[in-house]
C-alpha cells in the first residue's frame, strides 16, 4: 500500500493543521512500511511543508539546514516570516519520533533532498538574472517596505529603506533576499558614508548617528555620534556624503548649512566671508567625486540664475572656485559633468544645462528629449554615472510614458535612449553604470540592465 501526503491547507496555514500532518498523525504507531516507501512517505511530507510554508525561504537559508545537520530547525532569515515552517517542521518531527521513525536514514534522506532544492533555487535564480541581463526579461521587481525612499549602497551590492520608525530593510542584489534590522528609536532617513563602510542617521536637532556598516548588516552596537543638539526645529532636512569621511546636512527653517568631520567627529558650519552659508534642501548638492559643495540660487541682479561650486576647508570655511549663469530661475539641483557642464532644473522641472564660462547661455534641453516638444514633458531625476562622469536623466512625458537619455555635457546620446511604461518617482545608477535601479510606488522597486537597451 502507497500512502499519498500530499497535503491541503485549511483555512490558514498559520492556523490549522496541514492534512498531511493530521493524516501522519493516524498511523499505528511504530507501523513499518518498506524502507524505501517509508522514507519517500517522510520526504513527500516534507517537502510539501516546504513548498507550501518554505516558499520564502533562500537558497542560502537551506544551506545553512544543510551545515547544521538538523532537518527541522529552521536558521533566522531576516526580512521573512519562516515561523509557520519552523512550527510544523517541529510537529512533523514529533510525529516521526512517534512512528519510531527518526534514525539517521530518515535525516540523510531529508538533507539530500534539502541540497537539491537549494540548487534548484540556485539554478533558478541565476536563470532569471540572465534572462533579464539578455533582455528576455525586461526589469525585475523589488519588493521593499517604502521603497519610494530608498538609498543604494555605493558598491551596488545594496538597497537600504526605512520601512517604520524603528525598522530598516537591507535588500541584498547578490542573493536578492530582504534582511531586517532594528534601531533605537528616533533614527531616520538613513544614507550610506561615500566609502559604503557606515549608514548615517538623522538623530535629533543637527544631529546624525554613524552606525557601522559591515558584510550587509548595521551594527547599532558599535554607533556613535556627530554634534551636539541644536535648538528645537532645527531638525535636519537633508544629510548628502561625500568622498574623504565628509558628509553635509541643512537645517530645516534657516536652511544653514553644516560639515560633518566622520573622522574626528566633530559638527561646524559652513561659513563664506565669515557668515553662515545656507540654502533650501532641493537647492544644494555634492558634486560628483569631490567634497566640493553645488548652491543654485539667483543671480546678483536677481535676473536669472546662477550655481555656485565652494570647496569647504576643514574648519567649514567656504571659497567660491567656479559658476554657471542659467537664463531662467530659480534653478535646483544642479550636477556638474565630467566635462566641466553644470546641469539643472529650473522650479517648473524644465531642464536646463550651462556651459564653460564665456561659452554663450544655458540651452533648454528638453526638445531633444523629445521629438517634439509637447510642454507636458518634464525631469524627473538626473544622476552621474559614476562609470562615464555622463549624466542619466529620467524625464516623464505623459501618463506612464518615461524616457532615459544619456547626457555628455554637449548632446544627449540618442542611442542610449529608452522609453518605460509605468510611474517612476527617482533613478540611481549602479558604480558599474549598466544597472539602473528606479523607485516605482510605495513598496516596489525595479532594476533593468542597460545592456537590454544597446
Amino acid at each position: 500500500m502507497r500512502f499519498s501526503f500530499l497535503f491541503l491547507l485549511l483555512s490558514s496555514a498559520a492556523s490549522a493543521r496541514p492534512t498531511c500532518l493530521a493524516t501522519f498523525a493516524t498511523l499505528p504507531p511504530f507501523s513499518m512500511p518498506a524502507e524505501g516507501e517509508r522514507l519517500e512517505l517522510i520526504s513527500q511530507t516534507y517537502r510539501d511543508l516546504f513548498d507550501q510554508l518554505g516558499e520564502s525561504a533562500s537558497a542560502e537559508t537551506v544551506e545553512a539546514i544543510v551545515n547544521s545537520a538538523k532537518p527541522f530547525e529552521i536558521p533566522p532569515q531576516h526580512g521573512n516570516d519562516l515561523l509557520s515552517l519552523q512550527r510544523r517542521l517541529k510537529e512533523f518531527e514529533v510525529l516521526i519520533a512517534q512512528k519510531g521513525w527518526n534514525d539517521p536514514d530518515t535525516k540523510i534522506h531529508l538533507l539530500s533532498d534539502l541540497r537539491q532544492r537549494a540548487l534548484s533555487l540556485r539554478k533558478a535564480r541565476t536563470t532569471r538574472q540572465e534572462a533579464i541581463r539578455k533582455g528576455r526579461l525586461e526589469q525585475e521587481v523589488i519588493r521593499l517596505e517604502n521603497a519610494s525612499r530608498f538609498t543604494p549602497s555605493p558598491d551596488g551590492q545594496y538597497l537600504l529603506t526605512q520601512s517604520a520608525d524603528t525598522t530598516q530593510q537591507i535588500y541584498h542584489f547578490d542573493t536578492e533576499r530582504t534582511e531586517t534590522s532594528e534601531s533605537p528609536p528616533g533614527y531616520d532617513s538613513p544614507v550610506f558614508t561615500a566609502d559604503g563602510k557606515a549608514v548615517l542617521f538623522h538623530h535629533g536637532p543637527g544631529k546624525i548617528a554613524y552606525v557601522p556598516f559591515r558584510e550587509g548588516k548595521l551594527d547599532w552596537a558599535s554607533k556613535h555620534e556627530i554634534g551636539t543638539s541644536l535648538a528645537f526645529l532645527q531638525n535636519l532636512n537633508r544629510v548628502v556624503t561625500s568622498p574623504g569621511d565628509r558628509a553635509y546636512g541643512s537645517i530645516r527653517v534657516q536652511n544653514e548649512l553644516f560639515l560633518y568631520d566622520l573622522k574626528d567627529k566633530k559638527r561646524v558650519p559652513v561659513l563664506l566671508n565669515g557668515r553662515p552659508l545656507a540654502a533650501p534642501s532641493t537647492n544644494w548638492t555634492v558634486a560628483p567625486g569631490t567634497s566640493d559643495l553645488t548652491i543654485a540660487d539667483l543671480d546678483e541682479a536677481g535676473t536669472g540664475a546662477r550655481a555656485i561650486r565652494y570647496r569647504v576647508a576643514a574648519d567649514g570655511t567656504a571659497t567660491v572656485t567656479e559658476w554657471r549663469t542659467f537664463q531662467r530661475f530659480p534653478v535646483k539641483k544642479v550636477q556638474w559633468t565630467a566635462g566641466g557642464y553644470a546641469v539643472g532644473y529650473t522650479k517648473w522641472d524644465r531642464f536646463l544645462a550651462a556651459a564653460l564660462p564665456g561659452k554663450g547661455p544655458a540651452m533648454d534641453l528638453l526638445p531633444k528629449l523629445t521629438d517634439t516638444d509637447t510642454g507636458g514633458t518634464s525631469i524627473i531625476d538626473v544622476q552621474p554615472d559614476p562609470s562615464t562622469g555622463d549624466l542619466l536623466v529620467l524625464a516623464k512625458l505623459a501618463a506612464e510614458q518615461f524616457r532615459v537619455v544619456r547626457f555628455d555635457g554637449k548632446t544627449m546620446n540618442r542611442k542610449s535612449l529608452f522609453d518605460l511604461k509605468g510611474e517612476y518617482l527617482s533613478l540611481h545608477v549602479s558604480p558599474d553604470g549598466k544597472r539602473l535601479v528606479f523607485a516605482t510606488g510605495e513598496n516596489e522597486a525595479k532594476q533593468i540592465f542597460l545592456e537590454n537597451y544597446e
